[in-house]
């Protein structure tokens, strides 16, 4: 697991290797936005995941950065290193962002 230190350095990026990653995170909203866009209107907050998805085409480098923290800290509790979130699998990091996505979503507005 990472320290709370470490942690902090990822969270802070400010390196190639960081801002590497956030690309790829970026490159995974993409992904997940596509699949969102193509699932069933019957999916648990379709609605709000459509909204979300459509936000992640028009800006998918925000997207990534505000789940930068969620995915940062899903792998926190996994008990890898430091050196394995920065060196994590196309795989790994699809997952964490398609898990992700419900955080973000907006809540509904209620009249």
């Amino acid at each position: 697991m990472p320290t709370l230190a470490e942690l902090g350095t990822l969270h802070d990026r400010g390196t190639n290797e960081i801002e590497a990653l956030i690309d790829r995170i970026r490159d995974a909203v993409l992904v997940a936005a596509g699949a969102i866009q193509a699932e069933a209107t019957s999916v648990p907050l379709h609605a709000e995941r459509f909204v979300w998805a459509r936000h992640a085409f028009i800006d998918p480098r925000r997207r990534a950065d505000e789940m930068w923290g969620a995915i940062l800290a899903a792998n926190s509790a996994t008990g890898i290193t430091m050196a394995q979130i920065l060196g994590a699998s196309d795989t790994a990091i699809q997952a964490a962002v398609t898990n992700a996505v419900n955080v973000f979503l907006e809540a509904p507005v209620v009249a």
